[in-house]
């Protein structure tokens, strides 16, 4: 079989696998964001001012779930169109081998003309598939990268306002910690996902 057929479920998968990877991630962070609010709400006045950046924490871990949910159905989706495609080109491969095996006379040319004709087209409307979700997937794991980078001025902000909460300090310090890594995490995560998926649109 085509290496490139082959590479096609592997990407596919890997980049489902990675997902919920992100999924996890983001979990964690909405873990963070429920910490913030209770040393907010602990620290009375002084921890006022980063009462907004817990609600747009909360609100980032909440998107980032729901993102990384629907790039998720995609990659299902993306998975099954590409062992869809493998099967078209198996089939049309044992059916090529099969002639070349068998040979064919002038009663069965015809008959085998339409045959190849209809896996190739069959093949064809499946690649086209492929390559649609694949760009679907690449759209969506861009708007993830987006948030990502919110959450990266998030963890920014928050250590700038820890730093300003005296005895709280150090609690939100470590909050803003979390956020920052789980961000470093997931970007790495989404720059592979979006290497892969550039990489496979190009041998397309």
């Amino acid at each position: 079989m085509d290496k490139v057929k082959k590479e096609a479920f592997v990407i596919a998968s890997t980049i489902a696998a990675e997902l919920s990877t992100i999924q996890s991630i983001s979990s964690e962070l909405h873990m963070s964001t429920l910490n913030a609010k209770v040393v907010t709400a602990r620290s009375s006045d002084i921890g006022k001012t980063f009462q907004p950046l817990t609600d747009y924490a909360s609100q980032l871990a909440y998107t980032t779930g729901d993102i990384v949910k629907d790039i998720s159905i995609i990659a299902l989706r993306l998975t099954k169109s590409s062992v869809a495609l493998m099967q078209s080109q198996l089939r049309q491969e044992a059916f090529l081998c099969a002639i070349k095996k068998h040979g064919e006379n002038e009663s069965t040319a015809e008959q085998i003309k339409i045959i190849n004709k209809d896996l190739d087209d069959e093949k064809r409307s499946l690649e086209k598939g492929y390559i649609k979700a694949i760009n679907k997937m690449l759209i969506n794991i861009e708007f993830l990268a987006m948030e990502v980078r919110s959450i990266f001025y998030l963890g920014m902000n928050c250590r700038i306002e820890a730093s300003r909460c005296l005895e709280f300090r150090d609690d939100f310090e470590s909050i803003a910690t979390d956020i920052e890594l789980a961000a470093g995490r997931v970007r790495g995560i989404v720059t592979k996902c979006q290497s892969r998926i550039e990489n496979e649109l190009k041998v397309r």
